[in-house]
């Protein structure tokens, strides 16, 4: 994982959880049941959340296309499964990026696997941020949908 990236991960644990010890344990998939999962799930970038000992809950830092390049972005999820937190932790181009906003990503707090958004009646359009919107939605919907099959197959 890139330094930057690394970086922009242990500060919005940091944030999040309001210490400095959280650690990223790799979740390790089996190679049949990754076999069932979308090539855009990046099975090396799925955490087990760990503090003293402590199961806080999962990370998944994953990637999304924008208009000609890629975002990446953190979920974080508590040991229920239910979205807590997400953050686009790098955005490469100029226009879009509006859905790096807390006030949007809030709009996936509470989701839990299986769970499906649709934009403009779940989740609000951002006049000229089209594709990420799209982008970023869809990679979620996948994500719940990734996390559905893990839980059922006693993963997390």
């Amino acid at each position: 994982m890139p330094k930057t990236l690394k970086k922009r991960i242990d500060k919005t644990l940091k944030g999040h959880f309001d210490t400095e010890l959280v650690q990223m344990e790799p979740i390790i998939i089996p190679e049949d049941l990754s076999n069932k999962l979308p090539e855009s799930f990046l099975t090396e970038r799925l955490f087990r959340l760990i503090n003293d000992d402590n199961e806080l809950g999962y990370a998944y830092v994953g990637k999304a296309p924008s208009l000609s390049e890629y975002f990446d972005f953190m979920v974080i999820f508590n040991r229920d499964l239910m979205v807590v937190h997400s953050k686009v932790l790098i955005y490469r181009e100029d226009y879009g990026g509006e859905i790096g906003s807390k006030r949007w990503l809030r709009q996936f707090e509470g989701a839990s696997p299986g769970q499906a958004f649709i934009i403009n009646h779940d989740i609000m359009a951002i006049s000229g941020a089209t594709i990420s919107v799209n982008a970023m939605t869809l990679a979620i919907n996948e994500l719940l949908d990734c996390f559905k099959t893990l839980s059922e197959n006693n993963v997390l």
